[in-house]
């Protein structure tokens, strides 16, 4: 079954009775953890087949739980001397965690929560009204979806990437680094929000000019695409990441359509909400113009863009909000329920009987 059917009609059913009494804290608080506690849920719950990655993390977590922690911890020196293992963190993450309790179901619910915790604490800081929030949701169900349904590692560094603004915005400088570098040996992806940091403190000037130069470099880096990945990773030791090179799974040019599509509209609307104030908002709208395009070498690369692509989920409310512009809503509404049902998602619950499909190697 497809269930961001079910799940987004819950999302309206809990919108229209919480909406009834208005936009008070109350009520945004209690539809996110409303939405945030079903997504939980279907992340937690899922069968081992549900997801591209998710067959590879359960063999593995039965792996990792029979290793010893010496192997684990020469991991590190695999990886970052000898470039011949990577991330390797999660290991010990899977090793604490089946020490104490062996259970895959039980490890789902534990990344599920770390993750829609991580998301529920984001979209409150940002998201004050009903519209807002039930925008920010359509958001998770059609563009960031797939993340806590797969990729485990990520999970974890996205959930540390929404718990950073607090770091940035307070100029906690050596704590927010020290996270990063830390959460980086869990997925190396992480160390990209780095530059979220230094626009947000040192690009200060002249910030409409810098987000429209940044969104006018979309279509080079489209073009450079395959040439700025190879340099990201020669930068790394690890060989395993230039695989995402050579690979020759282009990635969804509507998907940066759309985000060029967001980064026009609020480069129209700069001045009139006052995105020189926000100075998170205008710094994450510059990596998505600089990080979106590298999806059409590949469409993993949406894994790098994502960490900044999660800011539309609240900067895009805020606009619309200042503006009250419906036309704007309900179209991103549409586009993203457009962007969601185009395809079908097959998901299973992991009581039903369903033989596995895969084999790990």
């Amino acid at each position: 079954m497809d269930s961001r059917i079910y799940i987004y009609a819950l999302f309206l059913i809990a919108y229209f009775i919480l909406s009834q009494n208005g936009d008070n804290k109350k009520n945004v608080t209690t539809f996110a953890k409303f939405c945030c506690f079903i997504l939980f849920l279907e992340s937690g719950l899922r069968h081992a087949n549900v997801g591209p990655d998710t067959p590879t993390y359960y063999m593995s977590f039965l792996d990792i739980r029979t290793e010893s922690f010496s192997i684990l911890l020469d991991r590190y020196y695999d990886a970052y001397v000898l470039g011949i293992a990577k991330d390797p963190t999660y290991p010990i993450i899977v090793k604490l965690f089946s020490s104490v309790i062996d259970s895959w179901q039980l490890f789902l619910l534990f990344a599920a929560w770390i993750y829609f915790y991580a998301l529920y604490k984001f979209l409150t800081r940002y998201v004050k009204d009903m519209k807002g929030m039930l925008l920010a949701f359509t958001f998770c169900i059609s563009l960031f979806h797939i993340i806590p349904l797969s990729g485990i590692r990520q999970q974890f560094t996205m959930a540390i990437a929404m718990l950073l603004p607090p770091l940035i915005e307070d100029k906690k400088m050596i704590k927010f680094l020290v996270v990063v570098l830390v959460g980086s040996t869990i997925h190396i992806s992480l160390l990209l929000v780095t530059p979220l940091y230094f626009l947000y403190h040192y690009f200060t000037g002249h910030s409409r000019l810098l987000v429209v130069l940044a969104f006018l470099c979309m279509p080079i880096i489209s073009f450079l695409a395959k040439d700025i990945l190879g340099a990201l990773t020669g930068f790394m030791v690890n060989d395993y990441y230039a695989g995402y090179v050579t690979d020759e799974t282009s990635g969804a040019f509507m998907y940066i359509l759309f985000f060029a599509l967001i980064v026009f509209i609020s480069i129209y609307y700069y001045d009139k909400v006052d995105f020189n104030n926000q100075r998170l908002y205008r710094s994450a709208l510059m990596m998505i113009s600089l990080t979106v395009p590298l999806i059409v070498v590949n469409g993993a690369m949406i894994r790098i863009s994502q960490y900044f692509t999660i800011y539309s989920m609240a900067f895009l409310p805020y606009i619309i909000k200042r503006t009250n512009n419906k036309f704007i809503y309900y179209g991103m509404l549409g586009a993203l329920l457009f962007l969601t049902f185009k395809g079908s998602f097959d998901y299973h619950f992991f009581w039903e009987d369903i033989v596995l499909n895969f084999e790990y190697k």
